[in-house]
């Protein structure tokens, strides 16, 4: 199904009643990369979700809206580089939008959790090729994000 109809179901209220209070985005495989996103009302500001050809990027209680923009940007350039994976994409755009501000409810820290999944198409759902979680941190240490940096930097030496 193209990405449009899925989110065109599942926001449905017959789906799901509190659709309102959901977010969502989804990129096709197939269909040459085609997306689709959703930001229900209910969902906390700043709150948005953009979406480019192979790509979809939401987030809300944003710090600003240039923390989606930087995201999808850094995303779209980092992938004009062929040899970039993309969990070297979806990582980078995560710092740009941390640089941003990330968000709100951790101040200067910018995040306190992240995690980093990647699955190829072969891999179980259960057994992704690449899974990083940096689980909840404690208010004032470390930014998460730098922190999945690391772990994923040590993983891509090892």
């Amino acid at each position: 199904m193209k990405p449009a109809t899925i989110i065109e179901a599942i926001t449905d209220p017959a789906f799901d009643p509190r659709y309102m209070d959901q977010q969502h985005g989804i990129v096709s495989l197939v269909l040459g990369g085609a997306s689709a996103g959703f930001t229900g009302h209910n969902t906390a500001a700043v709150t948005n979700d953009m979406q480019r050809l192979g790509v979809s990027v939401q987030g809300n209680i944003l710090a600003s809206p240039d923390v989606l923009t930087a995201t999808l940007n850094k995303f779209l350039d980092l992938s004009q580089n062929p040899s970039m994976s993309l969990a070297d994409r979806l990582l980078g755009a995560l710092e740009a939008g941390s640089r941003q501000g990330g968000d709100r409810r951790c101040g200067e820290q910018t995040a306190i959790s992240a995690y980093l999944i990647v699955a190829k198409p072969e891999d179980s759902a259960d057994n992704p090729s690449l899974k990083i979680t940096i689980p909840l941190q404690y208010r004032y240490s470390k930014n998460a994000v730098k922190l999945l940096r690391e772990e994923y930097d040590l993983l891509k030496r090892r």
